[in-house]
């Protein structure tokens, strides 16, 4: 705990089976989606746990990824995902319309939503599924 903000690195599952329904205010899992092996069990057990849980996750619908795998037939490689697939995870890499579409699904309700262009910063309100290079999503019961 630093500066009144507690963190935990482990397993995600695990961890939030300890703690009653409504305990904390938010759970957060920024670039967490695509690591997940269930991820909708971890997401509703956040839902469980938090009042609200904030999603981010890089877009693999965005038009460079997009673009690098057309070109080179390849998983692309970047200034975020910078080691071969081999290397390296994403397991379920997700594009925006995917997560949406997963929302439905599972009967998830979004409460708020931003879509950043390619430099992370910048939002972006056109076509956010392809020109979008981040996505962050507030989920609430």
């Amino acid at each position: 705990m630093h500066r009144g903000v507690t963190a935990y690195q482990g397993d995600m599952l695990e961890f939030m089976r300890a703690f009653p329904a409504g305990f904390f205010d938010r759970v957060i899992c920024s670039r967490t989606l695509e690591e997940l092996q269930d991820p909708t069990a971890i997401i509703a057990e956040a839902l469980r746990v938090g009042r609200a849980l904030a999603v981010g996750f890089v877009n693999h619908g965005f038009w460079k990824n997009r673009l690098a795998a057309l070109m080179h037939g390849r998983k692309p490689k970047n200034a975020v995902y910078t080691t071969e697939w081999f290397e390296s995870r994403p397991a379920n890499p997700a594009s925006i319309s995917d997560f949406e579409y997963f929302c439905v699904a599972k009967n998830l309700r979004i409460a708020r939503r931003s879509h950043l262009r390619g430099d992370w910063k910048t939002p972006c309100a056109f076509a956010p599924n392809l020109f979008a290079g981040y996505a962050l999503y507030e989920l609430t019961k």
